[in-house]
């Protein structure tokens, strides 16, 4: 019986890489090895910038988030042809170097069973060097602004606002009849990673002043009336408030803070201002690792 072995994968603007035994080949043939990775497991410096006491032992410190994330990956291309080895060292020295020269980085670990990504750009300039006739090295430098690791699948719920039920009646005739009961506006997020996550809120009219709060924790609230289908949405990770596509920062109300969610389960509560009690709020998230 023949066992079959996973590949581990490194994706970047089209350019894959693999790791592991008979790699797939590409249309000229070329075969594309990843063989290490520097940046990409593991954590990240701090910026923390410790001030020295005056007349007096120790430091004043502060802060200290992290810096951004610099992935380095080394490989080797080899070809079955000449004009096959040059047309992969091209394809090489174009990773990241269109107009936009922003891409996704996405590390499939199937073994792990885990496929994680961060945004990038290059770090500093990408080195091939020709080997022989049908092999070369390769070197790719990549920069993440963002240090935390995301997985690739993106995670919605939707949690409809919170309403008061109209009370119970306790019918004591059989069959019994115990009247409404409420409408929680309970959500609930679970970050399978290891560090907090940054929230997509998209808030849905009809409703007014529509709000979200990490239940013991944080809120943010939008000043605002919202008709029929339109939306309000608020990335925590850009620190964006857009109104039907418009900047509306301005109407966070002055409670207001990003929201980020933990690791494991975080409950979100929904609410709205209007007496009919109508709309709607969308989170979206991915799991985050450090």
């Amino acid at each position: 019986m023949t066992e079959t072995i996973a590949l581990q994968s490194i994706q970047v603007d089209g350019f894959t890489a693999y790791d592991g035994i008979d790699p797939p080949a590409d249309t000229d043939g070329n075969t594309y090895i990843w063989q290490t990775i520097e940046g990409w497991f593991g954590g990240v410096d701090v910026r923390g910038g410790p001030v020295d006491r005056p007349l007096a032992d120790g430091a004043y410190d502060g802060p200290a988030p992290f810096q951004g994330r610099t992935v380095t990956i080394g490989g080797t291309l080899v070809a079955t042809t000449r004009a096959g080895l040059q047309r992969g060292l091209d394809r090489v020295a174009a990773v990241l170097s269109t107009s936009v020269r922003r891409g996704t980085l996405v590390v499939d670990e199937p073994q792990r069973g885990v496929s994680r990504q961060a945004d990038v750009r290059l770090g500093s300039h990408t080195m091939v060097e020709r080997k022989s006739q049908y092999q070369a090295d390769w070197s790719l430098v990549l920069y993440a602004s963002d240090p935390a690791r995301y997985g690739t699948a993106a995670h919605v719920i939707t949690i409809l606002p919170f309403q008061a039920g109209s009370g119970r009646t306790y019918n004591l005739i059989p069959n019994r009849h115990y009247g409404a009961n409420s409408r929680n506006g309970i959500g609930t997020v679970t970050n399978a990673g290891n560090t907090s996550t940054p929230l997509v809120i998209t808030f849905v009219g009809p409703c007014t002043n529509p709000g979200i709060r990490l239940v013991g924790g944080n809120e943010m609230q939008y000043l605002g009336v919202l008709s029929n289908q339109e939306q309000v949405v608020i990335d925590t990770q850009a620190r964006t408030v857009l109104y039907n596509g418009a900047n509306r920062r301005r109407n966070l109300s002055a409670a207001s803070r990003w929201l980020y969610c933990p690791p494991g389960r975080t409950d979100l509560y929904h609410w709205v201002d209007n007496v009919s009690k109508t709309g709607s709020c969308s989170v979206a998230w991915r799991d985050a690792w450090s």
